[in-house]
């Protein structure tokens, strides 16, 4: 089966668990922003969690299909649509030869998940079809969806229908203090809102507020960091590691996201509050 990319929509891509094991080489992880949506997308489609899928950001992208295939959307509500007929989201649907299925703008939350069953012939480098970007873009030549680009999947047969409530996102995380955590009061960063900056990525998500630091921060030797790495620069700005992220920096690592709470931070949407609840543990 082919599926042929109309639109690509704002920034569409092929994601998957990501390239565990190799960031002492300096590899970021990359991987699903929202794992729960995309994990519950694969499995109500009947595939496994290594499969690739689609990730859409803020505006989904349009396909086309040449074969019957079962297919399934989370996270984002981007009013996805059938042939000019509305579908719901968290649930199978069933895709029939020359189908074309649309996302528009995300309405709810940033981003949304298209699983699509079947075996996923897409180019993969360490083990995963996360994109590399810049000069090393050539490694996953399939990963960033492009007006007229064909996917070739394989089809697998799955009959059951299978439906579940979206859940609701909120705006508060927890943090736990970092390894660095003393060159600031906590009171000065934590328990207080934020908005996210226009610069934010799947790198980082940038915090339009800045600290108000009372002293010259000195630098520090750069020190492995990890996904929800929050790091204070000179400047007083603080950023929020994402799965893109490189796996060293040497900005100091005042506090680090709760794991189960990463995902929230995927669906808020640039100029959308963050809510920073600290937690009395410390990293070390």
């Amino acid at each position: 089966m082919k599926v042929e990319v109309l639109k690509a929509g704002l920034f569409s891509n092929l994601q998957d668990q990501g390239r565990l094991g190799y960031q002492h080489l300096g590899v970021p992880i990359g991987g699903n922003l929202d794992t729960s949506a995309a994990t519950l997308a694969l499995h109500i489609v009947g595939a496994t969690i290594d499969q690739p899928l689609i990730e859409c950001t803020l505006i989904g992208p349009t396909l086309k299909f040449d074969d019957d295939c079962t297919i399934a959307i989370t996270g984002a509500d981007m009013n996805p649509m059938v042939n000019g007929h509305p579908i719901k989201s968290y649930q199978s649907i069933q895709i029939h030869t020359d189908d074309t299925l649309s996302l528009g703008n995300a309405s709810n939350g940033a981003r949304a998940y298209i699983a699509i069953n079947g075996q996923w012939k897409t180019k993969s480098w360490l083990g995963s079809v996360s994109p590399v970007y810049g000069a090393y873009q050539m490694l996953t030549p399939d990963s960033i969806l492009r007006k007229g680009q064909f996917l070739e999947i394989f089809p697998n047969v799955f009959n059951e229908n299978l439906a579940f409530d979206p859940p609701s996102y909120n705006n508060r995380i927890h943090v736990m203090a970092g390894p660095e955590s003393n060159v600031v009061d906590a009171s000065l960063v934590f328990n207080r809102c934020y908005t996210m900056s226009h610069q934010s990525n799947r790198m980082a998500i940038i915090l339009n507020e800045k600290i108000d630091v009372p002293y010259k921060i000195t630098p520090m030797i750069s020190s492995g960091v990890i996904p929800g790495t929050i790091q204070l620069t000179p400047s007083g700005q603080l950023m929020i590691l994402m799965a893109d992220a490189q796996t060293t920096g040497g900005y100091h690592r005042i506090g680090q996201v709760k794991a189960s709470d990463m995902d929230k931070l995927a669906q808020i949407r640039i100029g959308g509050e963050i809510e920073i609840e600290f937690l009395q543990q410390k990293l070390t």
